[in-house]
C-alpha cells in the first residue's frame, strides 16, 4: 500500500507542474508582433529625427557660406556704392537676389545699407 500511494503523491506532483507550464505559442507571437511593430516605429522616429539634422546642418552651412561672400563682397568695395548679391541653393532650385546699397565705414565697423526707395 505505501507503493501505491508513493505513485499517487508523484502524479499528483507532477499534474502540479504541468499546470504550472509556460506561455503558448500564440501567446508569444502576439507579443513578438507587438515588440515588432513598435521597434518599427522607433526606427522610423528615429530615421526622421536624423535626416531633419543633417538637413538642419546643410542649411547652416549654406547660411554660413553666404555670410563669409557678403562680408567679403563688404571689405573689396571702397566706392561706398555696391549691390550685395546673395544665391541661396535649395534641394530643387536656387534663388538669387540682389540688394542695392552703399558701404558704410565708421571706425572699424563696416556695415552695408540698402536703398529703400520712397517710403510713405
Amino acid at each position: 500500500m505505501g507503493f501505491k500511494r508513493h505513485i499517487k503523491f508523484k502524479l499528483k506532483r507532477l499534474n502540479k507542474y504541468n499546470q504550472i507550464g509556460g506561455f503558448s505559442l500564440t501567446e508569444i507571437l502576439v507579443s513578438v508582433a507587438v515588440i515588432l511593430i513598435v521597434s518599427i516605429a522607433m526606427l522610423a522616429l528615429f530615421t526622421n529625427s536624423v535626416t531633419g539634422v543633417f538637413s538642419a546642418g546643410q542649411r547652416s552651412d549654406g547660411i554660413h557660406i553666404e555670410q563669409e561672400i557678403i562680408e567679403k563682397q563688404l571689405a573689396e568695395d571702397n566706392t561706398g556704392n555696391t549691390s550685395l548679391e546673395m544665391n541661396f541653393v535649395g534641394s530643387s532650385d536656387s534663388i538669387l537676389i540682389s540688394i542695392d546699397g552703399k558701404v558704410v565705414n565708421e571706425g572699424s565697423l563696416t556695415t552695408f545699407i540698402p536703398n529703400t526707395g520712397n517710403i510713405d
